[in-house]
């Protein structure tokens, strides 16, 4: 015998509390409860004692009393007693009825309950492969937080998903592997690491082309300027060597051609072997120092103009040429500083 709980428990109570009483039943029983009483009194001398209890005279009054009281709650409950075999009835027929009822239905009520329960099954088996589906998302997408992936599929599920040039270039770069066959034909298997997204990817992308740009531009810059800085160096050097040449100083100028071809060289050989960054400060301090040449090499003309006398008819085209013609003592005398300013340079 199995328990109730608590829940049962209390229901019982209430439907005991709050139930239909039977006010029929119970008054009859209560008229036959006073005449036995009565008779019992009678049979045991104790009359006096009953009506000093009941508060009553007794006589044929009373006995006719309790009888008229007994055959009315006799009718009262025999009244109920029909009421309630009629309700009975009429339940057993509605309960027949029903069940006649539901005996003609239920063919097809059961094809109907069939046809549902297998629609529920079939429901159901497709909540379970879509709930492994998920299963297996969730599993790989841990994996592609560690950064490795279990991926696999056949060539033709590849190229379907991806297309076929994809699907190639990405075996040729390794990102797909071979994984063994099924059915016949190659698997293959993914192989990159997945910590970081498509996002972070693209953002990464993005910050390196604009650092290239960015640095290829300086480039440009800074060469634009070494050029220009050694165009005019150029022109000063041809400058002076004319004027040595006029003055007629023995200088090797063939040599020290063959020296800044060599300078030049090895310069160009430098800059291919050594990395962006060294290329950049090389050509800083390059461009320092040619600015330091170039002040050193304004300060000497202006030096030379400052201590050459001028003279009537000096040619406009040329003034240290007529000058020199004119002055010879004078070049004479500023030979050694021009060659001391030369030898800087040329070590420079």
């Amino acid at each position: 015998m199995t328990s109730t709980n608590p829940l049962q428990t209390e229901q019982v109570r209430n439907k005991v509390l709050y139930s239909e009483v039977d006010v029929q039943h119970n008054g009859y029983l209560e008229a036959l409860g006073k005449v036995t009483k009565l008779a019992k009194s009678i049979l045991n001398s104790g009359l006096q004692s009953y009506e000093a209890q009941e508060n009553v005279q007794f006589g044929i009054e009373h006995v006719q009393e309790l009888e008229q009281n007994a055959s009315l709650k006799f009718m009262e409950y025999q009244s109920s007693l029909d009421v309630k075999k009629l309700a009975q009835e009429n339940w057993e027929q509605s309960n027949h009825e029903t069940i006649d009822t539901m005996e003609t239905n239920m063919p097809s009520m059961i094809s109907d309950l069939r046809s549902a329960h297998e629609s529920l099954q079939e429901r159901i088996e497709r909540v379970r492969v879509l709930y492994d589906s998920v299963t297996k998302v969730n599993t790989e997408a841990e994996n592609l937080l560690e950064g490795n992936t279990s991926l696999t599929a056949t060539l033709s599920e590849w190229e379907e998903e991806l297309g076929a040039p994809l699907t190639d270039k990405l075996i040729k770069k390794g990102y797909l592997r071979e994984a063994g066959t099924s059915g016949g034909e190659q698997r293959y298997r993914a192989y990159d690491n997945f910590t970081k997204g498509p996002k972070e990817l693209k953002h990464m992308n993005q910050s390196i082309k604009e650092d290239i740009s960015r640095l290829t531009n300086e480039l440009g810059s800074y060469k634009e300027k070494w050029l220009q800085d050694a165009e005019i160096f150029t022109r000063i050097t041809s400058v002076l060597k004319e004027e040595l040449i006029k003055r007629d100083m023995n200088v090797d100028i063939d040599m020290e051609e063959e020296e800044e071809e060599d300078e030049e060289e090895e310069e160009e050989d430098d800059e291919e072997e050594e990395g962006h960054e060294q290329e950049q400060e090389e050509e800083i301090e390059e461009e320092e120092d040619e600015n330091d040449d170039e002040e050193q090499e304004e300060d000497y003309d202006e030096n030379l103009h400052d201590d050459e006398p001028v003279e009537e008819g000096i040619n406009e085209d040329n003034p240290v040429r007529d000058t020199i013609s004119h002055n010879e003592p004078v070049a004479d005398e500023g030979m050694t500083e021009d060659a001391g300013v030369i030898n800087d340079i040329e070590n420079r």
